[in-house]
């Protein structure tokens, strides 16, 4: 399973909330703590991983590892809008808060929001951060807002997504 050089098993991992270490806190602390201490809720990033963006998010996930601030963040890569629902309905349950990236380019953006809707009628729940990036958000960021998306944003994902997960993961507002 060869492709373009590449072999397609290792370049596409499965739809695995991923534990970090860096949680903070000792194994075993009951979920809500940090809620209940008054701690920032942590983020977990959730990875919509499309066909039409599927390299993009190698250079992403790589900088979300390389960040100081984002590299404690859950992974979930997910491939369909059925994955992506569980994948964020899983960091809820495990007291994180769900940011999913949609990466996309302008031919697909009907497509996708079709797909947002969908992911949210699957998991209504307001702590679910929809961000979207790629091509389509960066040229038409007033368009992907009104398609549903709760932040688009502009420019290079490579800067923008660790300092996104970071503003959350101290607590702050992203916007």
């Amino acid at each position: 399973a060869r492709r373009h050089g590449v072999d397609a098993r290792r370049a596409r991992p499965r739809a695995v909330l991923r534990r970090s270490a860096g949680r903070g806190l000792p194994p075993g602390t009951p979920r809500g703590y940090r809620r209940a201490a008054g701690l920032p809720v942590l983020p977990a990033l959730v990875a919509h991983d499309r066909p039409t963006s599927r390299f993009a998010w190698n250079a992403l996930l790589a900088a979300v590892r390389a960040h100081p601030a984002s590299r404690s963040v859950a992974i979930a890569v997910a491939r369909s809008p059925a994955e992506v629902a569980r994948a964020a309905a899983a960091a809820l349950a495990d007291g994180r808060r769900p940011v999913v990236g949609w990466s996309f380019y302008t031919a697909s953006a009907a497509a996708v929001a079709a797909e947002l809707a969908a992911v949210r009628a699957a998991v209504p729940d307001p702590r679910v951060l929809h961000l979207a990036g790629g091509a389509h958000a960066t040229g038409a960021p007033e368009a992907t807002l009104r398609a549903g998306f709760d932040l688009a944003a502009v420019g290079e994902g490579e800067e923008t997504l660790p300092r996104v997960l970071a503003a959350l993961a101290g607590g702050g507002d992203p916007r």
